[in-house]
This record gives structure tokens, C-alpha cells and sequence, in this order.
């Protein structure tokens, strides 16, 4: 994660990297913002692929990246509304 204009805006980056396969970075920007008593949470996903993975159709990777985060801001409200309930992965 990278702060941006912290605390509204953050950058989340993943990267793997396939060896001879090549590599697949993610990355996404969250923009916090006021909304009368809530918060507006904006999110924008990109996807770049090299080497061997770069041959796959982009539009799959794209929407596959796409439903993963739609989940990981899913669970991001679950846990700001619920926050007892965070647990440690150990």
C-alpha cells in the first residue's frame, strides 16, 4: 500500500512474478471523500502483463482483476462497519 494524500487517497500494488512466464502487476487507487455522515469510497483497478502472460486475452485477466476487487472492497465495508470482528492471519 502507498499513501497518497493520506488519509484520502491510497494506492494498493501487487506484482507477481512467473520467472519465464513473465510478469503480472495490479494496481489500484482508492480515493476517500466526505458524503454528508458518510464516506464515498472511489476505486479505479489496472492490469499490465509481460513476457508469456502478456499473450493471455487482457479482457479476461481484466475482469477476473475486476471481481477480486469488487470483493476486497466488499469486505473492506464488512470489516469498517464491524470492526471487532478483524482477525489476525498468523
Amino acid at each position: 500500500m502507498i499513501p497518497g494524500d493520506s488519509p484520502q487517497c491510497y494506492t494498493f500494488v501487487a506484482e507477481v512474478d512467473a520467472g519465464l512466464g513473465g510478469c503480472l502487476r495490479g494496481e489500484t487507487n482508492v480515493v476517500l471523500g466526505d458524503e454528508g455522515e458518510r464516506t464515498l469510497l472511489n476505486y479505479d483497478a489496472n492490469v499490465e502483463l509481460s513476457g508469456w502472460l502478456s499473450g493471455f486475452e487482457l479482457s479476461f485477466l481484466k475482469s477476473t482483476a475486476k471481481r477480486y476487487m469488487h470483493r476486497f472492497i466488499d469486505e473492506l465495508v464488512v470489516i469498517s462497519q464491524n470492526p471487532q470482528q478483524i482477525k489476525a492471519d498468523v
